[in-house]
């Protein structure tokens, strides 16, 4: 389905509101109610500060993936460019300064969790893989001081380095059962996004 607003054109994935739906029909704990939440409010970050700088997304696609907002930004500065790519994990970050301040304040679990779902989804998107905010980042501060074509190989090397540790690792930590499936499941997605990058 597609939709415009504001001359945004808003793609939505038949398979998303179906996922949506079954994770939050099979989730008893929550958990992903406010995961999809603090989802919901990274992304707000980074439309916001593009708001402020008068700049609209070309497009917003709805998939099982995730969401993802495309934006053109090669016209703005490196320091603007820098802060939209950052107010995502900052709106996560801020989210969960202000739920651990409730939570200390009524001790109630559930403030505790969206601020952990917080936490953990800005440091996620802090990772400098292709797809996430911190490759983002990384390639936007690697353009200063070097060639963007040197940028682009460093920031692929990087990005696979970080993904087959963490793949590595996941594997290792499941065969010793010390961890649920989510930390492999994860990695996998980091991995099909390293794929998807290397071949563009």
């Amino acid at each position: 389905m597609q939709i415009t607003v504001f001359g945004c054109k808003i793609y939505i994935s038949v398979l998303f509101p179906a996922l949506l739906s079954l994770i939050l029909f099979f989730d008893q704990s929550g958990v992903m109610l406010f995961g999809i939440a603090a989802v919901i409010l990274h992304e707000f970050g980074h439309l916001i500060v593009m708001l402020l700088f008068h700049l609209l997304p070309d497009e917003i696609v709805l998939q099982p993936a995730g969401i993802q907002i495309k934006r053109n930004i090669s016209m703005l500065g490196d320091g603007k460019q820098l802060l939209i790519a950052f107010a995502g994990c900052g709106a996560n970050l801020l989210a969960a300064t202000g739920s651990y301040f409730i939570y200390s304040q009524t001790l109630n679990q559930l403030w505790l969790l969206f601020c952990t779902c917080n936490i953990l989804l800005g440091v996620f998107n802090f990772l400098p893989v292709f797809g996430l905010d911190g490759y983002d980042i990384l390639h936007i501060l690697l353009c200063n001081i070097a060639h963007a074509k040197i940028a682009d190989v460093a920031c692929k090397i990087i990005s696979a380095l970080v993904v087959l540790f963490i793949l590595a690792l996941s594997i290792w930590a499941f065969c010793k059962k010390a961890i649920n499936p989510s930390l492999l499941i994860t990695s996998v997605y980091l991995l099909i996004l390293l794929l998807i990058n290397l071949r563009s």
